[in-house]
Parts: structure tokens; C-alpha cells; sequence
């Protein structure tokens, strides 16, 4: 191979990469491979699980397996089903949080 293709195979290895990094996993067929919005209910969920490890109540600790409270929290009302973080944000104690409807 003649030493003058070498950097010529090294510009468009480069241009391989980086043309392949702006669209990978994109929806938009844009550039834009941004991580998503957060959840609207992200800002509820960090604040019941605060609250609730404050309270030092079970609801705010991690799953066995290692899912954090505003995980859980924010997938569960993702899904659907409305955890009244009003209400347990508003608890005075662990009884009223876990009475919450």
C-alpha cells in the first residue's frame, strides 16, 4: 500500500464515526440524538421520596432490588396509576403518608 492512501484512509474512518454518532436511535431523522425531557412527574416523586426519607418512612427507601423511591415513583405514575404525592408530601408522619389515598 502506498504511505500516501494512509491518511486518506484515516479522514474517512473519521468521517465513518462521526457521521454515524448525529441520528443513532433519534426518532426526528434530525441530528439530535438528545437524552429526552424529564418526566412531569419528576419534581413530585423527588419530593414525596425526600419527604418521606426525612420522615425516615419505608415508602422512601430503595426497592430490594435497587430501584430508588423517585424511580419507582415516576414509572408508576408513568403507567398510569396516581401515587397522591400531594397528599404524602403533605404527611406529618409515616402513618398519614401511608394513609394517603
Amino acid at each position: 500500500m502506498n504511505g500516501k492512501y494512509i491518511p486518506m484512509i484515516g479522514w474517512l474512518l473519521l468521517f465513518a464515526v462521526l457521521g454515524g454518532c448525529g441520528t443513532a436511535g433519534g426518532k426526528n431523522g434530525g441530528g439530535s440524538s438528545v437524552t429526552p425531557a424529564h418526566s412531569k412527574f419528576e419534581q413530585s416523586c423527588n419530593d414525596f421520596c425526600q419527604h418521606a426519607q426525612a420522615l425516615q418512612c419505608p415508602e422512601g427507601t430503595p426497592l430490594a432490588n435497587g430501584t430508588s423511591c423517585a424511580k419507582f415513583c415516576v414509572d408508576t405514575e408513568e403507567a398510569g396509576h396516581d401515587l397522591n404525592t400531594t397528599c404524602r408530601i403533605a404527611a406529618k408522619n409515616c402513618a398519614e403518608l401511608a394513609n394517603c389515598p
